[in-house]
């Protein structure tokens, strides 16, 4: 049982610590996305 719940509370630590960087990637990736966005017409307007 305690064995167990041990792997449990591990596992749920490591989807955690999926899940936060899964949302650190998609944030840096909605950045770049946006800044890229930003900066194209600023080149079009030239």
């Amino acid at each position: 049982m305690n064995e167990s719940f041990k792997i449990k509370s591990i596992q749920n630590v490591i989807c955690r610590m999926n899940f936060t960087l899964h949302l650190l990637n998609q944030k840096t990736f909605m950045k770049t996305e946006v800044e890229i966005f930003f900066q194209n017409p600023i080149d079009k307007m030239d």
